[in-house]
């Protein structure tokens, strides 16, 4: 039985209702152009707090093999105390320092602000913060997360995000084309 989120994307791609191309197109080609984030939208919070609850992310080192959603992995580096790899990934850079705590609650009071509108995530400042916790370090974020959420704050989203689906994965699309 296929999920919701494979039934949705069976129907935009069957039934294209921005005009985005997807007859002929190879699962490849669908993916990427579900994916890329170059639509114009409005800036806004939810849909950055959408994509760190639907997206994903591990290390796959030690035992942390198993992707959790970027905003729990906020939280777990936020209450972490220091000194601890607390995702179990054997790497010492993993161990939560006083940055990475500070910038891990920095980035979920933004994201659960009643006020803030919009967060600019090209921002030199917040730049800092994507280092912390970022590809170095792998423990929250990935360059495609980073690479989103600047886009988002930019006024720009993908297909999926538009949807508020997540990240569309290959095998989802290559089940959703498989769909009568």
């Amino acid at each position: 039985m296929p999920t919701k989120k494979v039934l949705a994307m069976k129907d935009e791609i069957d039934n294209d209702p921005e005009a985005i191309g997807y007859g002929g197109k190879t699962a490849v080609q669908i993916l990427a152009l579900l994916n890329d984030v170059v639509r114009d939208a409005p800036a806004d919070t939810g849909l950055m707090l959408n994509y760190c609850v639907l997206n994903r992310s591990r290390t796959n080192n030690g035992t942390d093999t198993v992707p959790l959603p970027l905003l729990g992995r906020l939280e777990a580096v936020a209450s972490a105390g220091i000194g601890v790899d607390i995702f179990g990934t054997t790497v010492a850079a993993n161990e939560v320092d006083m940055e990475m705590k500070t910038w891990a609650n920095a980035f979920l009071i933004l994201f659960t602000s009643t006020t803030a509108v919009t967060i600019d995530f090209n921002n030199s400042e917040v730049s800092l913060g994507f280092d912390a916790l970022g590809p170095g370090r792998g423990v929250v974020w990935k360059a495609p997360d980073i690479a989103a959420l600047k886009a988002f704050s930019a006024g720009k989203q993908s297909r999926m995000s538009a949807l508020r689906l997540g990240k569309a994965r290959l095998g989802e699309v290559e089940e959703a084309l498989a769909l009568p």
